[in-house]
């Protein structure tokens, strides 16, 4: 039988591994599947707490349905009936500018009439579709190309918080083929984002009519394509059921020290490189050398973040250049803090998905999410759910606080942003240390190498957030691409 040892218990390592396992078993193949994860729980960043009735997301706290293939993963993992959309507030978003909250309008009249930029800036994005569209090939950071299509002020009012919301990334540093990689094709199949936004805003109504007619809704058009889904206990729910199907496969609290291949013929006729893995684990395994106990396998997954793989695949790589791609992508720290008070306390109505603050404000948090408004049950009868973004690429400073730091700045800023003044009736609070890659100017040079230098190693391959998209979605198509990689290699 083949064995697969997968490195990692976040999202992409669970989902990589229930791929593989349901494609095997598929196509009527025998793969024995091991995962190793150095941390005490399964899920990574992708975390859900529940305290006092609370439900704390620590990572993402939800998906879009129109990425219909991670619907369907959660399905075959049996969470169909756990399902839940977000409530038709997520189509209200704000953002905090000069002191007070402005709704983010929701077509392109109600856009250009809307206050929130000047009469300047409204005249300069309506020049954008007389820009030259870039070249196919381009890598241009954020900032170079919202200033070149839109103007400053629309890069620092509109894009550069989109940003924050999405990566708690500086937009000088990201580039937007790499990191919104729907915009760039937005420009390259329309030749203007303005004809882009009409040609899709009359795409949607025919949607929109659709859903009705079907008792569905479908997000705004300030809202991103598709409707805002999650699970009802909270997307650690599917960690939880992943980590269940995977029940006795899973090693926590094991540190993967070395890999090694070796050529085992006795346990491969085909002569294929297998691997040998040292590790450290509180469990008892049979004993190796230094403390160590050893792993064999016939693929290996690296489910890790990319400087944990780049160490790791120095016992691999014969040259260490070929691993400076994986350490040249960058990480954010992020505080994520939840705070609960009693609804009645609150100075206005959470009648939205939340805020985002842009960069010029000067703020020290990225933005708010109104979770107890966004899913039902995320809150206690009666109470309001607050979930704050503090640090990220913009304060990296507020990174480094202490919970005992972070909780009354939080606190301070709710006070100038939302103007709550009332005392929380519950506090919770996780920082990561390296919370979201960046897929800074480069990034596609940078696969191109890490998959050339990997090719070059058979049996091995990489998968995470790190590479081809940050999001929970994104995690789910790369396992199912993964899968297929490491089924054809096996067989």
């Amino acid at each position: 039988m083949k064995k697969v040892v997968i490195i990692g218990a976040g999202i992409s390592g669970l989902a990589t591994a229930f791929e593989i396992r349901e494609k095997a078993r598929a196509a009527g193949l025998e793969v024995e599947i091991q995962i190793l994860e150095a941390q005490p729980r399964c899920g990574g960043k992708m975390h859900t707490e529940v305290v006092d009735g609370y439900v704390c997301e620590w990572g993402p706290n939800g998906y879009l349905d129109s990425k219909v293939h991670a619907t369907e993963f959660c399905k075959e993992v049996g969470l169909e009936d756990e399902l839940v959309p977000a409530s038709n507030v997520v189509n209200r978003r704000y953002l905090f500018s000069r002191g007070k909250l402005w709704v983010l309008p929701d077509s392109p009249p109600r856009f250009f009439l809307s206050g929130l930029l000047s009469i300047r800036g409204r005249l300069r994005i309506m020049l954008e579709p007389l820009r030259k569209r870039a070249a196919p090939d381009a890598d241009e950071s954020v900032t170079e190309f919202a200033t070149r299509r839109l103007g400053r002020e629309a890069l620092e009012m509109l894009l550069d918080p989109f940003v924050a919301g999405v990566f708690a990334g500086n937009p000088d540093k990201l580039s937007l083929a790499s990191s919104f990689p729907r915009i760039h094709e937005m420009e390259q199949t329309y030749g203007s984002l303005v004809r882009a936004l009409f040609a899709l805003r009359k795409k949607r109504r025919v949607e929109k009519k659709k859903a009705v007619e079907e008792g569905k809704t479908v997000a705004g058009a300030t809202a991103p394509r598709g409707h805002l889904t999650s699970l009802r206990l909270g997307m650690g729910q599917l960690v939880d059921a992943l980590a269940e199907h995977f029940r006795g496969s899973i090693i926590p609290g094991c540190e993967v020290t070395r890999l090694k291949l070796t050529t085992e013929s006795t346990e491969n006729a085909e002569g294929n490189k297998n691997y040998s893995l040292l590790y450290r684990s509180g469990e008892k395994h049979h004993a190796g050398r230094r403390g160590e106990s050893e792993m064999s396998a016939d693929a290996v997954v690296l489910a890790v973040p990319a400087y944990q793989a780049a160490k790791l695949l120095t016992s691999l790589t014969p040259h260490a250049s070929s691993l400076k791609p994986l350490e040249e992508i960058e990480y954010n720290s992020l505080w994520v803090v939840a705070l609960g008070f009693d609804e009645k306390s609150m100075p206005r109505p959470l009648d939205g998905y939340g805020f985002l603050i842009p960069r010029r404000e000067k703020r020290k948090i990225l933005g708010c999410l109104w979770s107890s408004s966004i899913f039902p049950g995320r809150a206690p009868d009666g109470k309001a759910l607050l979930t704050i973004m503090a640090g990220g690429a913009r304060n990296p400073e507020i990174g480094a606080l202490s919970e005992e730091e972070i909780l009354p700045l939080v606190r301070e800023e709710l006070r100038l942003t939302m103007g709550i003044t009332a005392e929380p009736e519950f506090m919770q609070a996780e920082h990561h240390s390296k919370a979201i890659p960046q897929y800074t100017i480069g990034h596609a040079g940078r696969l191109t190498a890490i998959d050339e230098a990997i090719g070059k190693v058979p049996g091995l391959f990489l998968t995470g957030n790190a590479y081809r998209g940050v999001a929970f979605a994104d995690c789910i198509l790369q396992a199912g691409i993964i899968a297929d990689k490491v089924l054809e290699y096996l067989f």
